[in-house]
């Protein structure tokens, strides 16, 4: 796999894990509410809250490692970038490319143009034929 795909694919598990730390942090804030509202009438049950702070902590670590390889393989990765724009050969390509996708892209406006066109013909044909209806010659 690409350095660039498996940037993006540790990035997207980043965001998962990113959403996993928000749920459990929103369980352990809703796990200390509840605890603080049972201390006024009973003991409150700590080891719930300590399991969901637990669990809390577990994904943090885990988006901070992901964080920290992509971090460091970002950097890989734009040093790579960095001395591909310096091969002249790559740079070439590059510009060669990109020169038939703006020739393509140019023919595709223009064949919808027509196309377009075709179609406001066609309306107006159409419209007319409403209007005055075709005479059949016997």
């Amino acid at each position: 796999m690409a350095i660039s795909e498996q940037l993006f694919q540790e990035s997207q598990e980043a965001l998962y894990v990113l959403a996993d730390v928000w749920e459990s942090m929103l369980k352990v804030l809703e796990q200390a509410a509840q605890a603080s509202a049972s201390s006024f009438t009973d003991e409150p049950n700590l080891d719930d809250l300590q399991r969901c702070r637990q669990t809390y902590e577990g994904h943090l670590k885990r988006l901070k490692t992901k964080l920290a390889w992509i971090q460091d393989n970002r950097q890989t990765l734009n040093d790579k970038q960095h001395v591909e724009r310096d091969d002249p050969a790559l740079v070439e390509k590059q510009q060669q490319l990109r020169q038939r996708a703006q020739d393509l892209s140019d023919r595709l406006k223009q064949l919808l143009g027509d196309s377009s066109s075709l179609q406001f013909e066609l309306d107006v044909i159409l419209a007319s034929t409403d209007y005055h209806p075709v005479q059949q010659q016997h």
